[in-house]
This record gives structure tokens, C-alpha cells and sequence, in this order.
């Protein structure tokens, strides 16, 4: 089975949450993993796509920015800003024998200046992908 968890072993089928403080601005990264609990499958075509649910939705009418980073270490600022505002990240193949069995990847959100704190609630993170047998 594909499994999706964040860094402290949550499973992320539930929706996610960020608390930012926009009073000078402020960047809140987050770290998520994908793993192949499965010797006899593999799984490609792995797209991760984020929905909102409202309010959260107008947050990212606004100003706010949601970038998502496929690495298994944190990047870089030149890393993050080589990728645009995005929902959708392509993260490839997973296997079990002979290959990667578990990546990560980062979500980064983007409160501009002079904003309240608030916390964005109702983040959802899903895949798709092709589940396969191990040859």
C-alpha cells in the first residue's frame, strides 16, 4: 500500500493545518513522506494534488502563496523559488525491490506582510497513481 504521512508519522488523509503570523510576513514549510509498505507492488504515475476547503480556498485567491517541492531534504531558497504557486506536484515512481521505496516532499506557504495571524485549516493533500505487482 501507498502510504502518506507527514514527518511525525500522521497518516495526511485528514486535512492539514498552518498557523502564520502575516504581520512581517512569514513562511511556513512542511515536510510530508510517501512509502511503499508493500514488497509485491509498485506504484507510478504518482500526482499529488491539494484542495482546500473553504475558507481556506480564499486564502489563496489573495495573496497567500502555496508551492509544493519534491526532496528528501529541505530546500533551499533558490530551490523553492525555482518552482511557481502550484496545487499539483508530479512525484514519479515508487518501488519496493531494487528501488526508492519512500520520498518526501515539502508544501511551503507564503503569508504576505501586514496580514493577521491566522491559521489556514482544510488543506488536503491526495494522489493519484498506478499500483502495479512487482515483477
Amino acid at each position: 500500500m501507498l502510504v502518506f504521512r507527514d514527518a511525525d508519522e500522521v497518516d495526511i488523509s485528514d486535512a492539514q493545518r498552518f498557523i502564520v503570523d502575516g504581520k512581517k510576513g512569514q513562511l511556513k514549510d512542511k515536510q510530508f513522506f510517501i512509502y511503499n509498505d508493500d514488497a509485491g507492488k509498485q506504484y507510478s504515475d504518482i500526482i499529488l494534488t491539494v484542495t482546500y476547503d473553504s475558507p481556506s480556498d480564499t486564502y489563496f485567491d489573495d495573496d497567500f502563496v502555496l508551492k509544493l517541492f519534491k526532496s528528501n531534504t529541505q530546500p533551499t531558497e533558490n530551490d523553492w523559488y525555482s518552482v511557481g504557486k502550484s496545487n499539483t506536484l508530479n512525484i514519479g515512481d515508487i518501488e519496493q525491490n531494487g528501488g526508492d521505496d519512500t520520498t518526501s516532499f515539502w508544501v511551503r506557504i507564503l503569508c504576505p506582510p501586514n496580514k493577521e495571524a491566522q491559521t489556514i485549516e482544510g488543506i488536503h493533500i491526495t494522489g493519484t497513481y498506478l499500483e502495479s505487482l512487482y515483477p
